[in-house]
């Protein structure tokens, strides 16, 4: 495995050595058989399982054959796979967009508030000021 490769491996807290050795015998297995495993326990493998196992093999074979083909063959259709991506991203897209959207709005919600708050307070201090003026001329006149 090159050092590119050995960089992209994850710390996996879920391997354990039974998984370890399944993942081990992958690169003795026929085309097929490789198809099948990858097919049989990718799904429930922890997300990091997944990833490594890709960066250990998967792309090492990719690299080797110099061919996408092979991908597709154990990992299934990538068309599908890519559109589904491209998809996802764009769902990622909309999801920022909305949320920075959310934030202007917080932003432009807070700021009314406050100016609201604070013309608030001002007319409460006015009250005060002229209550407290007009407690005072009440009591100049009743002395």
């Amino acid at each position: 495995m090159s050092d590119e490769y050995l960089e992209m491996l994850k710390p996996d807290p879920h391997m354990t050595p039974a998984i370890q050795a399944e993942i081990d015998t992958f690169p003795k297995l026929s085309r097929a058989q490789q198809v099948k495993f990858f097919q049989d326990r990718c799904g429930g493998w922890e997300d990091e399982t997944t990833w490594n196992f890709y960066w250990q093999y998967i792309r090492i074979i990719q690299d080797q054959d110099d061919n996408d083909k092979i991908i597709s063959e154990i990992c299934g259709d990538s068309t599908h796979t890519k559109e589904e991506i491209d998809e996802l991203e764009k769902q990622l897209t909309d999801a920022k967009l909305k949320y920075a959207g959310l934030q202007k709005q917080k932003r432009e919600a807070d700021s009314v508030a406050m100016g609201n708050m604070q013309r608030e307070a001002e007319k409460l201090t006015q009250e005060r000021q002229d209550a407290a003026a007009l407690q005072q001329e009440q009591d100049e006149l009743n002395m």
